[in-house]
């Protein structure tokens, strides 16, 4: 009787455990959405515009931006490259926003700066850059979307991402 007692406020305990670390997990993600949104709104008004976000929309570009991180996310061993993975997919994400003619450019200055390596490493960076931009062509061209500022949190069921994103009306391919 008393090692069912001790078992029942042992589970109580874990259960209790879980739920306040689930919602340290959700005000983790609240203060991260409301971060961006308040660094958006703040660029955004220095330009005289007005800021207005909208919630309604049913495409969720945190989740579309990590199925489009997928194929790098499945190649990264570590939180770092897992971390880098979901950054260069949100960079190749925006530079397909732009003209062809331009995303080459782009790929270029970014290359130049960031990308150091001896000819075979600058090969393979090109093949990634070319597959995620064929890859965001092939089955996601129907989303218009720039993406404004992100975050990712580290939580004890892996990252989470928020997204601020805005849309594009007159994209161009």
């Amino acid at each position: 009787m008393v090692a069912r007692k001790q078992d029942k406020t042992k589970e109580q305990k874990r259960r209790l455990k879980a739920i306040k670390e689930l919602e340290r997990t959700r005000q983790a993600i609240s203060a991260s959405r409301e971060r961006l949104m308040e660094g958006v709104k703040e660029r955004i008004s220095q330009t005289g515009r007005a800021v207005r976000f909208d919630f309604s929309n049913e495409v969720k570009m945190s989740e579309v931006i990590l199925d489009f991180a997928q194929p790098l996310l499945d190649a990264a061993r570590t939180d770092v490259e897992q971390r880098k993975a979901i950054e260069l997919a949100i960079m190749v994400w925006n530079i397909s926003m732009l003209p062809e003619i331009d995303q080459k450019k782009r790929i270029e200055e970014i290359k130049a700066v960031t990308f150091v390596g001896n000819q075979a490493d600058r090969k393979e960076d090109d093949e990634v850059f070319t597959y995620l931009l064929q890859r965001r062509k092939s089955f996601y061209s129907g989303i218009n979307r720039i993406i404004m500022d992100y975050d990712i949190i580290e939580t004890p069921q892996g990252f989470h991402l928020n997204v601020v994103s805005n849309i594009i009306r007159d994209r161009q391919p």
